[in-house]
């Protein structure tokens, strides 16, 4: 009814008071699919450190409900509030990735690995995200990597370490 401010603000209440209420995620990923909504919603929610998890979330509720060009922009506003989280960086890539557009998906990714080359780093040694482009570009000792079985190095995670580590026999 062209009251945007008023439905953002109960749709966000309803969303955190009762998290199964599936109506009103439905009708907030439909109001974040607008332009207006977009606007109420960084209106009442500035993009900051302290509102990443919210558009985490929001980004979710979207995605939820096949608003994919919704919760493409609700995990860049995440990631304007805290770049260095690998979570939305990933999520945003699956939701890049559902409309079909891959290369924008690897685009992403090396945009951020460019963006922080030494921040990911497996705990005692393994490989840098600078590494990982460097093979993904071919700007390394080698050159470009085009599948998995010419990395030389498979990973496997490891249940309840927090690591990732060579598989046995290798």
């Amino acid at each position: 009814y062209g009251k945007v401010q008023e439905a953002m603000r109960s749709l966000l209440k309803i969303v955190v008071v009762d998290q199964t209420e599936k109506k009103s995620r439905r009708l907030l990923a439909s109001l974040l699919s607008t332009e207006e909504g977009i606007q109420e919603i960084q209106r009442q929610l500035p993009v900051g450190e302290k509102s990443s998890s919210a558009y985490g979330f929001l980004a979710m509720v979207a995605k939820d409900h096949s608003a994919i060009p919704a919760s493409i922009q609700m995990l860049e506003f995440s990631l304007g509030g805290n770049p260095l989280n690998v979570g939305y960086l990933l999520n945003l890539m699956h939701v890049i990735e559902l409309q079909g557009k891959y290369q924008d998906a690897l685009d992403c990714c090396m945009s951020f690995l460019k963006i922080h080359g030494a921040l990911v780093r497996v705990k005692g040694g393994g490989f840098s995200s600078a590494d990982l482009l460097a093979a993904m570009t071919g700007s390394g000792a080698g050159s470009s990597v085009s599948n998995a079985d010419e990395v030389g190095l498979a990973v496997e995670w490891v249940p309840g370490s927090g690591e990732y580590e060579r598989p046995k026999g290798d």
